[in-house]
């Protein structure tokens, strides 16, 4: 089992992925959309809850962190494929999310593993484009590879979710320096004791739960129905 260090072995081994990847939060469900899978849990309408958008590379092995999630927040909660070559729309997705009745006033982004540059992108894009698209947005970065950020006056209040084992260390330190010298709500989660992967791998990463709930905690404050984000945004960040 690991415990701090990263977990490559992990994703290059199939059956590892079949053994230790986590299921599907108990009270959580899934349907396809165009924009990819939709989880959300039974009884909550979708105009009652916030939006969340994961952004990952091969998403339908995906299903333990977002399915928590929608546990979690009460959220309605898409899964969407950012693999190599693709970038998807932002916009489009919101406006696909609206007609089907979900509530986009409340938004998190998740860029998960690989994924995180294409959330930062996507955040960046809508927030510099149309500046009252929603109403409050965060923005969680979730065990991310190398990232940038050109623009980070551009961000919404971001979480940073890292082993510090990871080898993109540096550039996430880099990015987070980047976002407080500019005014960006930043939180960097450096876990010593909780390596990267396992939002993908519950089972074989210890304390995969805590980094589960520091993430559910996060979107919470700033998108929950108790949420003090509209007072003065981002001063319940940590």
């Amino acid at each position: 089992m690991s415990n701090g260090a990263s977990t490559p072995w992990l994703t290059r081994a199939p059956l590892a992925n079949r053994l230790f990847a986590g299921g599907i939060a108990t009270g959580a469900s899934s349907e396809p959309t165009d924009d990819g899978l939709l989880w959300s849990v039974s009884g909550t309408g979708p105009g009652e809850s916030p939006f969340v958008v994961v952004f990952a590379n091969e998403p339908e092995r995906l299903r333990w962190l977002p399915s928590s999630i929608a546990v979690g927040l009460g959220a309605a909660v898409l899964t969407v494929d950012a693999g190599i070559g693709l970038e998807p729309d932002l916009l489009r997705i919101l406006d696909n999310a609206a007609a089907r009745g979900i509530d986009t006033s409340r938004l998190g982004i998740i860029g998960e593993g690989n994924a995180a540059q294409t959330a930062i992108n996507a955040a960046t894009r809508m927030n510099t484009a149309t500046a009252a698209r929603t109403g409050t947005v965060r923005l969680a970065l979730v065990s991310p590879g190398d990232i940038t950020s050109s623009e980070p006056t551009a961000l919404p209040p971001t979480l940073l979710q890292f082993s510090r084992a990871s080898g993109a260390i540096d550039a996430i330190t880099s990015v987070e320096r980047a976002l407080r010298a500019n005014g960006v709500a930043a939180r960097a989660t450096d876990y010593t004791d909780l390596a990267d992967g396992w939002q993908r791998f519950p089972k074989a990463v210890r304390g995969s739960r805590r980094g589960l709930e520091d993430l559910v905690a996060f979107l919470n404050r700033g998108l929950g129905e108790q949420s003090t984000f509209h007072v003065i945004p981002g001063w319940d960040l940590h």
